[in-house]
């Protein structure tokens, strides 16, 4: 006997409901976790950073390049810049960026670093992500913040916190 208020077709709708949301939600959540994955390494720092991707060959050469960020911190700083090592074998650089071996190893091929590569390399990314300038063998952060002082960006940066007259 079936009871006054019942209609097989709530049933029906409310069977079809969850399973629409039982093979939805799991699809959604899987696209989202692929679109994730597809992200550029690089993307987080978009429009907040400005980078420098190093890649020590010359494994000796380690200590003078930590100096050599040390002594430019409050500069890094102040330009907003973040160091990330691409390097074969992980340095231990205090302060640097590590990233996982897939992003590693892809942004050594974006920026045509091979694996066997016998210098120093240094890549200065801009806060558009477009590539400013590379180095190779030693580091010149001088120069780098010289070549960033005169970007169109930094200026601003420079003239809002009242560093810069224009």
């Amino acid at each position: 006997m079936a009871h006054a208020n019942y209609h097989p077709t709530d049933t029906t709708l409310m069977i079809f409901h969850r399973i629409c949301l039982a093979g939805i939600t799991p699809l959604i959540l899987s696209l989202l976790m692929t679109a994730l994955a597809w992200a550029h390494p690089l993307d987080g720092f978009r429009n907040h950073n400005r980078l420098i991707l190093l890649s020590i060959a010359e494994q000796g050469s380690t200590s003078k390049i930590a100096a050599t960020i040390k002594d430019a911190r409050n500069a890094l700083s102040e330009r907003d810049l973040k160091i990330i090592d691409l390097s074969v074998r992980p340095t231990d650089i205090e302060g640097l960026i590590r990233l996982s071996d897939e992003q590693t190893a892809l942004l050594r091929k974006e920026y045509q670093w091979k694996k066997e590569e016998t210098r120093n390399a240094y890549v200065l990314i801009g806060k558009d992500g477009g590539e400013k300038d590379r180095q190779y063998v030693t580091l010149d952060l001088v120069k780098w913040f010289h070549l960033i002082d005169q970007m169109p960006m930094r200026r601003q940066e420079m003239h809002s916190r009242g560093r810069g007259r224009m």
